[in-house]
């Protein structure tokens, strides 16, 4: 949980016990590197102690692998999943599209999820005049997010933090190249044949990440992200 490496655990007591669970296990496994140092320097901890065990992605994403066709001029579609909350940055994504969209690039995004923010992120949606370029789906199934996977070309993630990013490798496992931000969890993930990392949180820097995988989509050979 990524509760043990923020302030809401701060009693002694609870900090004491969780350190104790972490000595007296066989070993303890967690989900990325970054989140392996987090726990080390939270709780002091040797790194004997801890090992990186990345998290599975459902075998139906390798399933009726189609390959996405994009040929400049073209929309193209970006998709993110995840619970609408604020740690996720929907307005970051948003304010980077509209960046986009004002330089005549043809996109439409799909936002897979539900959430607490979902209304203030619609009304964000229809203050920068994007409601014609972002669909709000809903709550998906793991076989609905594949499904939305098959008819988009690339997935983005612009998360504050993620231990991890179990929709990152979804995506990779059907094919579709990636951008997030540097939200840690990903740096364990994302590689130059597979997508972009953006080191920062400035609405440019997400855009400009956005129009270099359009413009070189065709370099990505998405079998072999499947693959690896």
């Amino acid at each position: 949980l990524t509760t043990v490496t923020n302030a809401s655990i701060s009693n002694p007591i609870d900090f004491k016990f969780i350190r104790k669970l972490f000595k007296t296990t066989d070993k303890t496994l967690v989900v990325s590197s970054v989140f392996k140092d987090l726990l080390i320097d939270a709780f002091q901890l040797h790194p004997s102690y801890f090992e990186v065990v990345h998290n599975m992605v459902n075998d139906l994403f390798f399933e009726k692998f189609k390959p996405a066709v994009y040929t400049s001029g073209d929309e193209f579609v970006f998709l993110t999943t995840s619970f609408l909350k604020k740690r996720k940055n929907h307005k970051l994504l948003f304010d980077a599209l509209k960046i986009l969209k004002d330089r005549n690039y043809k996109v439409k995004l799909r936002v897979g999820g539900y959430g607490p923010e979902e209304n203030d992120l619609r009304s964000y949606v229809n203050q920068l005049g994007l409601e014609n370029s972002v669909e709000f789906t809903g709550p998906l199934t793991r076989q609905q997010v594949k499904q939305q996977l098959d008819f988009s070309h690339a997935f983005i993630l612009p998360s504050l933090f993620e231990t991890f990013g179990v929709v990152l490798i979804e995506s990779l496992a059907s094919g579709r190249p990636i951008i997030s931000t540097d939200s840690k969890g990903p740096r364990d993930i994302i590689t130059n044949e597979n997508g972009i990392l953006v080191q920062g949180f400035e609405e440019k820097q997400l855009a400009e990440a956005m129009i270099k995988l359009i413009n070189n989509y065709s370099q990505y050979d998405q079998h072999k992200i499947s693959d690896q």
